[in-house]
């Protein structure tokens, strides 16, 4: 916590992880596990995470609770996927670009008012383009070359739910996120552009996996 900044992240690479091991009777854990979800303060050097490992007689156990603020669920689908191949004597890389990298990047682009030139560049991409077509549906006074408060009505009847929710179980992705993959797909066609990125409103959390 800084007075002139508020509330501050930062990452010290040089900081070890202290992943305590525990060992303790069956009985024990089941009074222990009712116990490990605590809140996050956010107070001075506070980790941002709370982990360990328990012995339990023949059963063990890791407990793994990372914040929010520094983690997502994709975050802890690579830890998990990382797990598997330490398991399974794989070796594992080291991140070569992080949510932390990407933070730092977008500070150096808007300090440098690159964001406001590709907001720009974005805005007049498809200026005078008329659409004959959409699957949007106009609302209000929506405009139909923008698509500015447009809606979509309806569902994709013609989807395979179950072949759909096999397809995003195998491979550990939300419905949301592999739409959002085939819009950004759709996008890249369209502009003829190799980067492109979206982001939606809705967060994919329909489905209590999620």
């Amino acid at each position: 916590m800084y007075e002139d900044k508020g509330l501050v992240m930062y990452r010290d690479d040089k900081k070890e992880i202290d992943i305590p091991i525990y060992n303790m009777t069956k009985e024990e854990w089941l009074e222990t596990k009712n116990t490990l979800i605590k809140p996050y303060m956010y107070g001075k050097d506070d980790p941002l995470y709370h982990i360990g490992l328990y012995n339990v007689e023949n059963e063990k156990y890791f407990f793994i609770d990372i914040a929010h603020a520094i983690s997502d669920g994709m975050t802890l689908g690579i830890l998990l996927r990382n797990l598997e191949k330490l398991y399974q004597g794989e070796t594992v890389e080291k991140e070569s670009y992080t949510f932390y990298e990407f933070m730092v990047d977008d500070q150096f682009r808007a300090e440098n008012g690159l964001r406001n030139r590709d907001e720009l560049y974005f805005k007049k991409l498809l200026d005078g383009v008329r659409l004959d077509r959409t699957i949007l549906n106009k609302v209000g006074n929506g405009d139909l070359n923008t698509e500015e408060n447009a809606v979509i009505h309806d569902i994709f009847y013609g989807l395979n739910h179950d072949e759909l929710n096999k397809f995003c179980n195998k491979n550990g992705v939300s419905k949301n996120i592999l739409f959002l993959t085939a819009f950004n797909h759709c996008i890249s066609i369209f502009s003829d552009e190799d980067d492109t990125i979206s982001t939606s409103v809705h967060n994919g959390r329909t489905d209590s996996r999620w």
